[in-house]
């Protein structure tokens, strides 16, 4: 239930199946109008990179420092401050087509001889993504993860599957440190 969510909710949140996102507004109030959005987003290529099979994770953790650890001659328990957050966004992405894991890839380039299409990353120089999006099943219910300027820390370890289609592990890092705006990170959970 959504008054039961805590800090500690999003602090480790276990991720089911779900479809993956790019440049997906996070405008939806209602779950009807999710629903809708995510509809559309489908059946758009440039937005629609592929599904998720579950045994995902969502974690938030925050650097902590003690101001009691900078001098201070006295340190009260108010002296914490939380100076910035890591976000991570990990699972295994199911697509079928090399289109969908080059926009998830910025930086990427493809190479097609006959029917083999190859990925390769000159420099392998990761660049963030500018809107990554999930939506789908997490362990606190139904949740739309957003992540801006996501970093991809995996790298392209495809695995062929039937009919052409692959699956992709992927882990998407976000950083927040003091007073950076926009936050890299928005969690809206729907019920």
């Amino acid at each position: 239930m959504l008054h039961q969510m805590t800090a500690r909710t999003l602090s480790q949140l276990t991720l089911g199946a779900g479809v993956f996102l790019s440049d997906f507004p996070l405008t939806a109030t209602s779950l009807e109008q999710l629903r809708e959005q995510v509809a559309q987003a489908i059946q758009d290529p440039q937005k629609y990179l592929g599904q998720t099979t579950g045994k995902g994770e969502f974690r938030c953790v925050p650097q902590i420092r003690s101001l009691g650890e900078a001098g201070q001659r006295t340190p009260t328990p108010w002296d914490t401050l939380v100076d910035g957050w890591t976000v991570t966004l990990s699972g295994t992405l199911t697509s079928s087509g090399a289109e969908s894991f080059l926009r998830l890839l910025p930086g990427w380039e493809e190479e097609t001889a006959g029917r083999i299409t190859t990925l390769t990353c000159p420099g392998c120089v990761p660049f963030p993504m500018k809107d990554v999006c999930w939506v789908g099943d997490t362990s606190a219910g139904l949740a739309c993860i957003h992540l801006h300027q996501a970093l991809h820390l995996k790298g392209a370890a495809l695995t062929l599957m039937d009919q052409g289609a692959a699956t992709l592990p992927f882990s998407f890092q976000v950083r927040h440190m003091g007073t950076d705006l926009p936050l890299p990170v928005t969690v809206a959970f729907f019920s």
